[in-house]
């Protein structure tokens, strides 16, 4: 999910062709795959509570094994999906913004990527030094 958000912005900053319909169906397809194996996940263990609390009375020692095991999986696959989500929205935000809503004064724009050029032309009114 994380890694077609990522390469649906990616798509979008960069001006480059998307088709639309089998991008956001393959997105949907995943995220619908999320709640699908979460809502398996919580069923999984049948009566068993889901968050396996220690003083619950498991049939067996290996039961509550299985239990974190699944708990902790599912933790992972959404935390997973939460940070790589982040960080694609991170992503395409320019630092200058980033330092604005922080507080930060910062009147370089160096760290702009869309300024850049590896050429050295002028890009959006700038002349980029030190490229070659």
């Amino acid at each position: 999910m994380s890694l077609e958000s990522m390469k649906i912005f990616l798509l979008l900053k960069h001006d480059l062709p998307l088709n639309w319909v089998m991008e956001l169906f393959y997105l949907a397809l995943t995220l619908c795959q999320l709640a699908i194996y979460t809502y398996f996940a919580f069923n999984d263990l049948g009566p068993n509570p889901f968050l396996c609390p220690v003083n619950y009375p498991y049939p067996s020692k290996e039961l509550y094994n299985v239990c974190i095991i699944d708990l902790s999986n599912l933790i992972c696959m959404w935390l997973m999906f939460s940070i790589s989500l982040c960080f694609a929205i991170r992503d395409n935000i320019p630092n200058h913004k980033i330092d604005e809503w922080l507080g930060f004064q910062n009147n370089d724009q160096s760290d702009n990527v869309h300024n850049k050029s590896w050429e050295g032309e002028e890009k959006e009114g700038k002349q980029v030094e030190g490229v070659a």
